[in-house]
């Protein structure tokens, strides 16, 4: 608002607000509509300017989701194959996957294997990841062989949004 010195802003149960900025973050509200109100101030004591009315907006702040989880199927293991399903719990949210050795696997902390697929998907592109269930068939395995297949929830921007979950499995003799 032009020549406006402060913003005054009431919400909730009666709180209240001034500050010299345009917008204002609103954090750790519980789920619920609030209606927020912000009115423009003059200048203290000006006759050529008058404090604006109020305006207002409701704003709705959801139940926070729970967090994603990972299903592992692992079904017809063979000396060089295995089938394995990776189903998430919300099949809208994409994710990276993928099956390595569990030596190779234990090689890493959790931090470092999350940079590692953050910086795989970052050089990548989101084409590297995956939304719904995953059907993975890897074949060409050495036997006897213990594996992970893995999994880690990511937006398409390449910001993770759970830690890496796994589960173990391995190769058949011959």
């Amino acid at each position: 608002v032009p020549n406006a010195v402060k913003y005054t802003l009431a919400w909730g149960q009666g709180q209240m607000a001034s500050q010299t900025e345009t917008s204002r973050t609103f954090t750790e509200m519980a789920p619920g509509t609030y209606t927020i109100e912000v009115k423009a101030n003059a200048p203290e004591g000006s006759k050529e300017y008058a404090d604006s009315d109020y305006a207002t907006i409701d704003v709705t702040v959801d139940e926070p989701l729970p967090p994603l989880e990972f299903e592992f199927e692992v079904s017809l293991k063979t000396a060089t194959a295995a089938q394995v399903t990776v189903t998430p719990s919300r099949l809208d949210e994409t994710y990276y996957v993928g099956i390595t050795s569990l030596e190779e696997f234990d090689e890493y902390s959790s931090r470092e294997l999350t940079e590692m697929i953050t910086a795989y998907v970052a050089e990548q592109g989101a084409s590297v990841l995956t939304t719904g269930e995953a059907q993975l068939l890897p074949y060409a395995l050495p036997h006897k062989t213990e594996f992970v297949v893995y999994a880690m929830g990511m937006t398409e921007e390449g910001e993770s949004t759970t830690k890496v979950k796994h589960a173990e499995f391995a190769t058949t003799a011959f």
